[in-house]
């Protein structure tokens, strides 16, 4: 757990200069809330559900689940916020 720990800042600083420089200067708030409430989301929802997942069916099972649901969600933003800024 020392290694996700250590890289959770590093994702999270990343996430948000990437939101901030896709978008125009005017959205940038917009977009950097919807990385903090997609993150804050992901700790709060996801963690129990995929813990749920692993103790009553098996650890490969809850990481397709995460794996998933991880896939359909950023795909979907990807595709939704395709105007970024071409430098």
């Amino acid at each position: 757990m020392v290694i996700p720990a250590f890289f959770h800042p590093v994702y999270v600083s990343i996430a948000l200069s990437v939101a901030a420089a896709s978008v125009s200067e005017r959205e940038a708030p917009k977009a950097i809330s919807k990385v903090f409430i997609g993150i804050s989301a992901g700790m709060v929802l996801g963690v129990p559900v995929v813990s749920f997942i692993a103790n009553t069916i098996s650890l490969e099972i809850a990481m397709s689940f995460f794996a998933v649901g991880y896939h359909y969600f950023s795909l979907g933003d990807t595709w939704r916020y395709s105007n970024i800024n071409q430098y």
